[in-house]
């Protein structure tokens, strides 16, 4: 499920990535050097490890990343999303507390990164970083990726 190769003769080693809500190719979007991989059907966002933290911060860092080791996760209620990238089952842990509601994101127990269903990534960002110096690099992207516009800072 998580990938599959192309038809063409040109790219017979390359793969897609697969939506891990939806089973449908993911495409590739870049901003500032990060590739981030995004479903058009139901508008979920795949993350490589390493890149939320590059996109709020500016820079990959080892230490206090943003989400939680894996090892601190839990097996959630959605088991049949897998990893684009190693098709193991993901992983669902609770991120944040949204107006007292648990937004819940799933993550590759190999540590390959998170998934973000659509409308996920916008309040997870928001909910953490408004109102931090983070916050003008964060409304940028969402707005030049995504065409957010109502990004308070």
């Amino acid at each position: 499920m998580g990938w599959f190769k192309k038809k063409k003769s040109d790219f017979a080693d390359a793969y897609i990535p697969v939506c891990p809500a939806c089973d449908k190719p993911l495409v590739t979007l870049e901003w500032d050097n990060i590739e981030i991989d995004y479903c058009v059907n139901c508008r979920g966002t795949w993350f490589d490890r390493g890149e939320v933290e590059r996109i709020v911060r500016g820079e990959a860092t080892e230490g206090d990343p943003i989400i939680p080791p894996v090892k601190q996760m839990r097996p959630g209620k959605r088991d049949k999303r897998l990893c684009p990238r190693c098709d193991r089952k993901l992983v669902e842990f609770v991120a944040c507390q949204i107006n007292g509601n648990e937004l819940r994101l799933d993550a590759c127990p190999q540590n390959h990164g998170i998934w973000f269903d659509g409308g996920e990534l916008e309040a997870y960002l928001k909910a953490q970083f408004v109102g931090t110096a983070a916050m003008t690099r964060i409304a940028s992207f969402l707005k030049e990726v995504f065409g957010i516009q109502d990004v308070e800072v």
